[in-house]
């Protein structure tokens, strides 16, 4: 089976209400129909397909639909935004999702960019329509106007497999990079990349690509143009966390860790951080666990600031470090160690 090509926004806090949510992803689908065929209708992902067939984005019954389907992004707390699966309509190769979380400010610093828009394109890639859609100069149209639509900090175009067999050489909240990448303009100027090519956003920021006309995970030139790339925008400071505006200087980990927070809250913040440490350290292979880990961290300390269910949580996290204890490859002990203490204090 053909990869499968994403392209992915992200940024950072930024609460909207759900009026706000519901216009801006009927502002973004109709965007998408301008540039494709394959992309010109979208239903919200419902229970069935019969179900969600009959709930068509369009016409004079659009926003109603997409109002009753936008649902929270975590129950009766409004920190957490909204969020939403759409499908195009398409079966087997010819079918593309978009997965939306919006409206999300948490306040957290190891969570700087909780809000995305991520599509996952069709996997034909022999079949014409697939075959003209997954071009670079395509990609970075459809970036751009993702980029612009959400107001974006940084976006990327890859595939699956590639993300999940290159590790990131930074923790998992800082920007990837890819065959086809964004920047916002407040990461500062792009250096001058010779084998790269840049297209401005307008008012926006920057789109930098590999010149490879096509993307895959087994393309070996391809795959070395994008590690050159990304090395050159970490060097330029360009990759920071959301929300930075200086590149932070490499120390050592005993070095960097703050003196733990008082009280439980400064508990789960600990954990939380030892976490977003020791998730670095695990192969790009296993993302599901690294996704799982942050997102039961980041609930754990939302549990106890909001007096939530905190043993439900806590519980939770200890499973997980559990996992994490079992199949981690050998580094990263002293921040297994750090979590499990921090999380017997909340």
């Amino acid at each position: 089976m053909a990869e499968r090509h994403h392209v992915g926004v992200y940024w950072g806090d930024r609460r909207s209400a759900k009026e706000q949510a519901v216009a801006t992803i009927l502002d973004m689908t109709a965007r998408l129909r301008a540039q494709d065929a394959l992309l010109s209708r979208w239903y919200p992902q419902l229970a069935t397909r019969e179900a969600s067939r009959a709930s068509e984005l369009t016409g004079e019954h659009a926003r109603e639909r997409l109002d009753a389907a936008l649902a929270p992004g975590v129950e009766d707390d409004p920190n957490h935004g909204w969020a939403i699966k759409l499908w195009n309509g398409h079966d087997e190769s010819l079918s593309a999702r978009i997965e939306v979380s919006v409206g999300a400010s948490l306040g957290l610093p190891f969570c700087p960019a909780p809000n995305s828009c991520v599509l996952q394109l069709p996997r034909g890639l022999h079949e014409a329509p697939v075959d003209a859609l997954l071009r670079r100069e395509r990609m970075v149209t459809l970036l751009a106007e993702l980029a612009r639509v959400w107001e974006a900090d940084w976006g990327i175009v890859s595939t699956d497999e590639y993300m999940l067999s290159v590790p990131a050489s930074r923790p998992p909240h800082h920007p990837r990079v890819g065959w086809v990448t964004f920047l916002h303009e407040r990461r500062g100027p792009i250096p001058s990349l010779a084998k790269a090519l840049v297209t401005p956003v307008e008012g926006l920021g920057v789109i930098v690509s590999t010149p490879h006309e096509r993307f895959t995970s087994n393309d070996g030139d391809a795959v070395e143009n994008v590690k050159w790339m990304e090395d050159a925008l970490a060097n330029a400071g360009a990759l920071m966390p959301t929300g930075e505006q200086r590149p932070a200087r490499t120390a050592s980990p005993q070095a960097t860790r703050a003196a733990p927070a008082e009280g439980a809250y400064g508990a789960a913040l600990d954990v939380a951080g030892a976490v977003d440490a020791l998730a670095s350290r695990f192969p790009g292979r296993r993302a599901d666990l690294i996704d799982t880990m942050l997102r039961a961290a980041t609930a754990l300390v939302v549990a106890v600031s909001t007096q939530g269910d905190i043993a439900r949580a806590a519980g939770e996290m200890r499973a997980l470090l559990d996992v994490a204890e079992r199949i981690h490859t050998g580094a990263g002990d002293d921040d297994l160690a750090r979590a499990r203490a921090a999380l017997a204090r909340v």
